[in-house]
């Protein structure tokens, strides 16, 4: 919903970014984020959404309920513009 408004406020479009990125939502979260933002109708490649706990922590690690999103993106943001 975040993301719909920040859209719909500022008439910009996916396009309009480099990358979307969240803080940390999970692979699950991720994925029905993605999902619900495309039956919106929002057309976003797959690597044009990313999110910092799903590129920071490895599938294999038990995390549990992930990192703190603050965290996770100060870290997240980090690594992708490296």
């Amino acid at each position: 919903d975040t993301i719909l408004r920040h859209l719909e406020d500022t008439g910009r479009t996916p396009a309009d970014y480099d990358v979307i990125i969240t803080g940390d939502l999970g692979k699950l979260g991720h994925s029905l984020s993605l999902e619900m933002l495309r039956d919106r109708g929002l057309d976003i490649p797959d690597d044009a959404f990313q999110d910092c706990g799903v590129l920071m922590y490895r599938e294999n690690q038990g995390v549990q309920s992930g990192g703190s999103g603050c965290a996770c993106s100060a870290v997240g943001i980090r690594s992708c513009a490296t």
